[in-house]
């Protein structure tokens, strides 16, 4: 007798990984949070805004960033009533601030948000001083409705991965920004700039509430055997972090009169393709792999098949629900059953009555054992 397991992606120490890195993540958050709000409170400019010169984050941003992260902590793993409640509830502040900046920017008023806590009276990057960039509130706004959605069924909650997506492009295109020294709205007076450990808080959260959705495309990637997650874990780094860096270089070099335009186009299409071109023999090689591994155990489970089928005695396979999955040749003489018959149905039927409770307290075992 036997009982089927779960599938990989859905393995329990799958779920601890990705519940660690969204505490982690949403630990982060929290601290940036508490970092640059004791920075407003103690009048400390280096916790405002590490870099001198670069814009500081608001507190307001900052009190969104701790309303986030701790939605994040409270949303790992499987919460309770209360816990997803308190999640809801500080998702539900961070979209209020959101929502009431994005009101300020659109019908140009000042509602009093914005100096509400603390006074911004030094900020010469906009004309309105503690309010946040308009890039900052909308993901406010998406990653707390992400969150709003965590906990709804299926069909809802496949709007989780979109929203975060969103918000970690336009995080993404800031510090690519910030790196490459590229004109951005920071030169409009009227709107407030994104400051750059704004959108690297908001890289580090999207990537948390990503990992806190273990049955999402992030979790899946990550720790997926098939062709396509082994592609992606290997492509992924080299798009998101060798080329803009590869770009920067050559940008820095032009800068310093190194090189002529020409020439940086030249090095850099050379280097782009010849770290393409190894990183597609590297995936081939490990795709071959992956591949052997997988016709290795296509045909050890024929031969097991085989086995299970001829084999003299009874063998029976059951899920974690008690329904029958596999029946041999020995099963059907030995019970009567064809294997149409019985598969699909539940064990129980098999065993005599004065043994039923024996036999729940046997599935129950293997259950929790297999979970």
């Amino acid at each position: 007798y036997r009982m089927t397991g779960r599938s990989p992606i859905s393995e329990p120490s799958c779920q601890r990984r990705a519940d660690k890195v969204a505490r982690r993540a949403g630990g982060f958050v929290i601290v940036v949070g508490l970092f640059v709000l004791a920075g407003w409170v103690l009048d400390i400019p280096f916790l405002k805004g590490p870099v001198a010169g670069l814009v500081q984050m608001k507190a307001d941003t900052a009190i969104g960033f701790l309303a986030l992260g701790a939605a994040l902590v409270l949303s790992t793993g499987e919460p309770s009533t209360g816990r997803r409640r308190g999640s809801r509830a500080l998702a539900g502040l961070a979209i209020l601030i959101g929502v009431i900046t994005l009101a300020e920017y659109v019908l140009g008023r000042n509602l009093g948000l914005d100096q509400l806590l603390l006074r911004d009276a030094s900020s010469v990057h906009t004309v309105h001083p503690g309010r946040l960039a308009p890039q900052t509130a909308i993901n406010f706004v998406l990653l707390g409705w992400a969150f709003l959605l965590l906990s709804k069924p299926e069909g809802k909650s496949r709007l989780v991965g979109p929203l975060t997506g969103i918000s970690f492009v336009g995080a993404l295109f800031a510090v690519i920004g910030y790196g490459y020294g590229v004109p951005n709205v920071a030169e409009v007076p009227s709107l407030t700039p994104i400051a750059l450990h704004t959108a690297v808080t908001f890289l580090v959260l999207t990537i948390g509430i990503a990992a806190s959705k273990p049955d999402g495309l992030f979790v899946e990637v990550l720790t997926g055997e098939g062709p396509g997650n082994v592609m992606a874990r290997r492509l992924l780094p080299l798009t998101v972090l060798l080329l803009p860096i590869f770009g920067w270089l050559t940008l820095v070099g032009d800068r310093h009169g190194l090189y002529s335009t020409t020439y940086d186009i030249a090095l850099l299409v050379s280097v782009a393709t010849v770290v393409l071109a190894l990183a597609v023999l590297s995936l081939t090689k490990r795709l071959n792999r992956v591949e052997l591994k997988r016709e290795q155990a296509a045909a050890r489970a024929v031969r097991l098949a085989a086995l299970v089928e001829t084999a003299n005695e009874a063998i029976i396979g059951a899920d974690q629900d008690g329904l029958v999955t596999t029946w041999n040749r020995a099963a059907a003489r030995f019970y009567g059953y064809d294997e149409q018959e019985i598969l699909g149905r539940p064990i129980s039927i098999l065993c005599p009555p004065e043994r039923a409770a024996e036999q729940r307290d046997l599935l129950a075992e293997v259950a929790s054992r297999s979970a």
